[in-house]
């Protein structure tokens, strides 16, 4: 942060999209730095989650841990959240991913209680960080993460809108139709497309 703050002093103001990646546990006052400098915090959810916080805990052993993740933060200073799945290494698809996003729950064990439940995020919010900010930070908001005449037509279409349901239904929720550039990647066997609708 200071190298990057240092050279934009010197260069002046250009479009840089810095990012940093698996991005953990940051102080408040470089929250607003990342902001202000518009870098891009690379989180993703999966670390989050309960299940293997207490062995992140216990190699970290110290205050940092009680500000884990704080994706609130990040949106409430302004600075830009990309959200990923960390795909292919870490456990979670993107729809458990999205789970922990916005309970702070586990999608390995949901019965464990939340982690630190003051930085989930709405489910809306989650999802426009996954796609729209995520597109951004990779300088493909023109052409990715966002449904509109003359972007790519990536979408999936699910077995329920997830912005009507409980966020626990994430986890059980499968893809109906995958559309990649335009064309049809993956779509379930007709007659389950027809039950689903019922």
């Amino acid at each position: 942060m200071d190298a990057l703050e240092e050279a934009y002093s010197i260069n002046g103001p250009r479009d840089r999209r810095h990012r940093i990646e698996h991005l953990e546990t940051v102080t408040e006052a470089n929250v607003r730095r990342l902001a202000r400098l518009g870098v891009v915090a690379s989180m993703q959810p999966v670390h989050a989650d309960p299940s293997i916080q207490e062995n992140w805990q216990s190699m970290l052993g110290d205050h940092r841990t009680e500000r884990a993740y704080p994706w609130t933060e990040f949106t409430a200073a302004g600075a830009t959240l990309a959200l990923s799945s960390d795909a292919p290494t870490a456990p979670h698809h993107p729809l458990p991913n999205m789970y922990v996003a916005a309970t702070r729950r586990s999608a390995l064990d949901p019965a464990l209680p939340a982690n630190l439940p003051g930085y989930a995020l709405d489910l809306a919010d989650a999802l426009c960080h996954a796609t729209r900010d995520a597109a951004y930070s990779c300088r493909a908001e023109n052409q990715q993460g966002r449904i509109a005449v003359g972007d790519f037509a990536d979408f999936t279409v699910l077995d329920a809108n997830p912005l009507a349901a409980e966020p626990a239904e994430l986890l059980t929720n499968h893809a109906r139709l995958t559309v990649v550039g335009g064309r049809v990647a993956y779509r379930t066997a007709a007659h389950e497309l027809v039950s689903a609708k019922k």
